[in-house]
């Protein structure tokens, strides 16, 4: 019987297991990874593409997640080869929940014609791929020489997001066996005692010029009877050049000094059997490093532990599994019957309702998807709130030239009743740039009292006089004169001041223009908190200063050294700043910061 009890409780812990994790998928994607100016074509026509496996959860991958960049062990490998981290831990971590691209580049499968420094060009089109869908935060795993093309990478790239040039894409590096000692590499077969007779013979071909990469992407082909012979070393054949580049002592030096360049936090996990990896690793940044002594060979039969430490390593490093955001299209109907589209952001799963909901209003030319609101929606989505960004008739280029400031009080109106689909809930209106002086214009027109509080991202100055004390002398009355010209023969949209339609400056620089900010927040008296950054030129400290002091309520004034108009270098410190008001400022709902994942 007790044998039937042990062998029914292994059975539950054998079954189980499986179960905690989620299932993954894997597709082929095809990625374009041409040099920066070049197109390499393809033999017989069309591009040279570079193939890769996307690992995602079985629901799709969460773009509002890390994404795990994967290259493979180097010449002669594959991305889905059993034993390699590109499969197991791709595998592993997709069922955790992560999105992983393990990328089977050049130096795989075309080393004989690749030069070394095109190798980053691979990582480069994984982790462009990947943002263009949306993430933003990226970790490089670099496996044996793979890890070698990661540190390269790294160290001669910008690698910055598209939209901040200021911030890194890549937030943290693993490094699985990383190649240091290069002759030890066993794909290579160069442990032999002619290894120095082979450099001679490399070198010396080089030196003649026939010993060169061939033009061609097919390994053999463009030869010419002045073309030395390949270099054998071992399990490869590749021209003199190749092997230089790869395999000689130059090329280690190199190597070395490319890991020395690395400053991104980094994971550094190395086999008992990986003797290729046994060289001093020289880093100018502490590297955590864990050696696992008794596995039988990169790391056979602790795959499972391996990943674990790899997904203990960044959950440490902020990059853990966030919460996925629920985002639905929502819309509202004008009084006119115009319908205006909007985007929810919201958790997945019950939403407390005592929290209030963030309508996010954009700037003078943004809209519902091409905004600062997009970022600001499901980072406050993951903080647990519902977030709303909303499209109104000013809203895009095209709104603004056309549309007028009585419309958007209107406007805030209907997405406030939207807000409230569900049962009542308390809102708060935040502003970026001129959504801020939209806000300030409805709350100052109809003191909703279903608005508790209000936020605002670089608040638009008193429009009127800028566009004065901005302006040439005599240039803002010219331009006043000729607006209220063109207005009275009813040619205010055909007229343009600068790049405004004659609407639009009247509506927001004109002398009777209600865009005076100062003015709008003193009609109305509630909590408020205002970011700003040093390097807006539109955010001096004296309109800060100015507008603090005008505003009626309690405003709480943030502003960060390193601030752009756009905040987008701030993004998660701006949400976190914001969250810490709303719980503070709205107290009595569960609050739970969601992207750390602690109470």
């Amino acid at each position: 019987m007790r044998a039937l009890v042990r062998w029914l409780a292994l059975a539950l812990v054998l079954f189980a297991a499986p179960a905690l994790a989620q299932p993954f998928k894997m597709e082929i994607i095809q990625l374009p990874s041409d040099p920066p100016g070049r197109i390499v074509e393809a033999p017989g026509g069309g591009r040279v593409t570079t193939p890769a496996a996307l690992f995602t959860p079985v629901g799709g991958g969460n773009i509002h997640g890390p994404a795990i960049v994967m290259l493979s062990t180097g010449p002669g490998a594959h991305p889905l080869e059993a034993g390699q981290a590109s499969r197991f831990a791709a595998e592993r971590l997709a069922a955790r929940g992560y999105t992983v691209l393990s990328i089977y580049g050049k130096l795989e499968h075309d080393f004989p014609t690749v030069r070394f420094e095109d190798t980053v060009w691979a990582a480069k089109a994984g982790i462009d791929y990947l943002e263009m869908s949306g993430y933003e935060d990226f970790v490089l795993v670099g496996q044996d020489y793979g890890a070698i093309v990661a540190a390269q990478y790294l160290s001669s790239q910008p690698d910055t997001l598209i939209d901040n040039g200021g911030e890194k894409r890549v937030k943290a590096v693993i490094l699985i066996n990383p190649v240091i000692q290069l002759r030890a590499f066993p794909r290579a077969g160069l442990m032999g005692n002619d290894y120095a007779a082979r450099v001679a013979v490399a070198q010396a071909s080089v030196a003649s010029g026939r010993g060169l990469y061939p033009k061609s992407l097919e390994p053999g082909q463009g030869a010419s009877p002045q073309t030395d012979p390949w270099v054998g070393n071992g399990v490869f054949v590749q021209p003199a050049e190749a092997f230089m580049e790869l395999w000689s002592p130059a090329a280690q030096a190199r190597n070395l000094a490319v890991l020395a360049k690395l400053d991104t936090p980094g994971l550094v996990l190395l086999s008992g059997k990986a003797a290729w990896s046994s060289g001093p690793l020289v880093t100018a940044k502490a590297l955590t490093t864990v050696r696992y002594a008794n596995d039988t060979g990169n790391f056979a039969g602790q795959e499972a532990v391996v990943t674990s430490k790899i997904a203990d390593w960044l959950a440490a490093h902020d990059l853990g599994i966030r919460p996925a955001v629920e985002v639905t299209m929502v819309d509202v109907t004008t009084n006119s019957g115009r319908i205006l589209q909007g985007v929810r952001y919201s958790p997945l799963g019950k939403v407390d309702p005592r929290r209030p909901v963030i309508i996010l209003i954009s700037g003078r030319v943004g809209d519902t998807i091409q905004s600062s609101t997009h970022w600001m929606g499901w980072r406050l989505a993951q903080k647990g709130y519902v977030a709303i960004a909303p499209g109104m008739r000013i809203s895009g280029v095209a709104g603004f030239q056309s549309s007028r400031l009585t419309e958007v009080t209107e406007d805030i109106g209907h997405w406030v009743d939207k807000a409230q689909a569900g049962g009542p809930r308390r809102v708060v209106l935040a502003g970026h740039s001129n959504g801020g002086i939209w806000l300030s214009t409805y709350i100052a027109d109809t003191h909703d009292k279903r608005v508790v509080g209000t936020i605002y991202i670089a608040p638009t100055r008193d429009s009127p006089s800028y566009a004065r004390d901005h302006s040439p002398p005599g240039q803002y009355d010219r331009d006043v004169a000729t607006a209220r010209a063109a207005q009275a023969t009813g040619h205010d949209m055909d007229v343009a001041i600068g790049l405004m339609s004659v609407r639009a400056f009247l509506d927001n620089n004109g002398p009777d223009a209600r865009t005076v900010h100062t003015a709008a927040v003193r009609k109305f008296d509630l909590p408020g908190i205002s970011f700003t950054g040093v390097h807006d030129p539109l955010m001096s400290q004296d309109f800060v200063d100015a507008f603090g002091a005008a505003y009626r309520g309690k405003l709480t004034s943030v502003r960060y050294e390193n601030g752009s108009h756009g905040m987008r270098e701030n993004k998660n410190r701006l949400i976190d700043d914001m969250a810490a008001w709303l719980r503070r400022t709205f107290p009595g709902a569960r609050h739970r910061n969601r992207i750390a994942g602690t109470s």
